[in-house]
């Protein structure tokens, strides 16, 4: 190998190797992996009942849907009680009650926005949720669930705080 392979092979693997970690960069800050460490991270937290950092807990989500997620509630909410539920994973999922993630798929994705399936296991049962996530902060955060159904975690909270 003369001197002018050698600079060429020096460079290739350079380049190489910058493209490869740029990549894993790249992949590591997508959006499906960030919702699939989220609901991984979230699910073993469930399952062992542990009790959420609140902090932690509102720093998931977007700025739009902290504030309508604290905003004062009606007195008497047109909405009842129950089935609870349970922000991540819908309605009916109680603490402790076991919550396996079956998958993350991106549907769309472009800047700053994104929208993915979740598939989770409930009671043995596959349930569908479709999340939209939202670039802000230099960090990806949940904008909106819908859960199976016609119910999303927007229209919830604007139920129960009287905003339309």
């Amino acid at each position: 190998m003369n001197r002018r392979q050698l600079v060429l092979a020096v460079v290739s693997s350079a380049v190489t190797a910058g493209l490869a970690v740029h990549s894993v960069a790249r992949s590591a800050d997508s959006p499906s992996m960030f919702l699939h460490d989220l609901y991984t991270r979230e699910t073993e937290r469930h399952n062992q009942r542990t009790p959420p950092d609140n902090d932690a807990f509102y720093a998931m989500f977007s700025r739009e849907m902290r504030e309508l997620m604290q905003a004062p509630r009606l007195p008497n909410p047109p909405e009842p009680a129950g089935p609870i539920l349970h922000t991540l994973f819908g309605r009916g999922v109680l603490p402790g009650m076991p919550v396996i993630l079956s998958g993350v798929r991106t549907a769309r994705s472009e800047d700053g926005i994104a929208m993915l399936d979740v598939t989770l296991t409930v009671r043995g049962q596959l349930r569908d949720l479709g999340v939209v996530l939202l670039r802000q902060e230099g960090a990806w955060k949940i904008h909106e669930i819908a859960y199976d159904g016609p119910d999303t975690l927007a229209a919830h909270y604007r139920r129960m705080t009287g905003r339309q």
